[in-house]
């Protein structure tokens, strides 16, 4: 199984107050500087280019 998937089927079980807390991390990562991320999914290619 994907990693992708993993994270979508787990953040299923989770309360809507967890899934935000989930969210508001995820934006803390987005933050922080990277270097030069490809994204690895076609999903996530779609996300990243209409930024």
């Amino acid at each position: 199984m994907a990693t992708e998937e993993q994270i979508l089927e787990r953040w299923r079980t989770l309360t809507p107050e967890k899934q935000q807390q989930v969210l508001e991390f995820v934006e803390e990562l987005q933050s922080q500087p990277e270097s030069e991320y490809i994204p690895q999914t076609p999903k996530a290619r779609e996300t990243v280019g209409n930024s």
